[in-house]
């Protein structure tokens, strides 16, 4: 995946769409031993890791009123929203699990979500508050927008790591936020 490409997202209204990878807030595929936290869902049967402190939707058993939490503190029984038949529908989890891999990588859409391996996540970390979380981001969205050409998505070095306006809007909110 690469700054520029075109990924599967939770666009108004719930409808599955396409986004623009505009950043990635955290680079860094090849790190080795990763804790992650596995989590597998029922029906449809889906399965999705993510760092601890990365945000995952939850739902009812509907599928309304989604909420934004840290992965490590998704329970069994929960439901997480998850793709099937062209649409988003909820599904239970079965088993949560701590699990190594390699790498990190958290791009950034204009959406601020993204569908992995057909589950939907916010593309965000630490903030639990999806919509607080998502605000710093605003001013990258317009320049992305209303100023392309200030915006190099032409294969550019993509910079390993937390990129540096993530961690400073991330710190910038601890000390406002709650976690």
């Amino acid at each position: 995946m690469l700054v520029g490409d075109f990924v599967q997202v939770m666009k108004q209204q719930g409808k599955i769409g396409f986004s623009e990878v505009v950043m990635f807030a955290d680079y860094k595929p090849d790190i080795p031993h990763a804790l992650h936290v596995l989590i597998e869902t029922k029906t449809p049967a889906k399965h999705i890791t993510l760092t601890p402190s990365h945000l995952i939707f939850t739902s009812n058993s509907t599928g309304a009123q989604l909420q934004s939490k840290h992965a490590g503190s998704v329970l069994p029984g929960e439901f997480l929203l998850v793709s099937a038949d062209g649409g988003l529908v909820p599904s239970q989890v079965k088993r949560v699990a701590l699990v190594k891999r390699t790498g990190l990588v958290a791009p950034v859409t204009m959406e601020g979500n993204v569908i992995v391996v057909g589950v939907l996540s916010p593309c965000y970390v630490m903030i639990t508050d999806h919509e607080i979380a998502r605000m710093p981001f605003g001013p990258l969205r317009l320049v992305h927008i209303y100023a392309p050409s200030l915006w190099n998505t032409g294969g550019f070095h993509v910079q390993q790591g937390l990129y540096w306006y993530p961690e400073i809007s991330y710190d910038n909110q601890q000390s406002c936020w709650p976690r």
